[in-house]
């Protein structure tokens, strides 16, 4: 199973405990948020750019290769510092935290 993979369904069932407990009426997780506005923006889902370039999928290192490499680095980069800054604990629950958005003219 890859690590995106089980993000999804851990992601998925402890995010539905989380969203019951906290009587919050439930929209889609961050994770498939996200998948849902790499479709909108880029037209693939992200599971497409799951281990693309240097940076997007699980760890990362190296010169990102494009620009949508680059965007995984920023976005990984952006996670750690939040954890080091000490305004996120934990970046799990950035996984399953939810947000809306929406897609106008592929532009999310």
């Amino acid at each position: 199973m890859t690590t995106l993979s089980f993000l999804l369904i851990f992601g998925s069932l402890f995010g539905v405990y989380e969203i019951q407990s906290m009587a919050v009426d439930p929209i889609n997780l961050a994770l498939l948020n996200f998948d849902k506005v790499t479709k909108c923006m880029l037209g693939y889902t992200a599971l497409h750019y799951n281990g693309y370039g240097c940076y997007c999928g699980r760890g990362g290192s190296g010169i990102p290769i494009d620009g949508i490499d680059t965007c995984c680095m920023h976005h990984d980069h952006c996670y750690e510092k939040a954890v080091e800054s000490g305004a996120c604990s934990s970046t799990i629950w950035e996984y399953i935290n939810l947000y809306d958005w929406s897609c106008v003219n592929s532009t999310a």
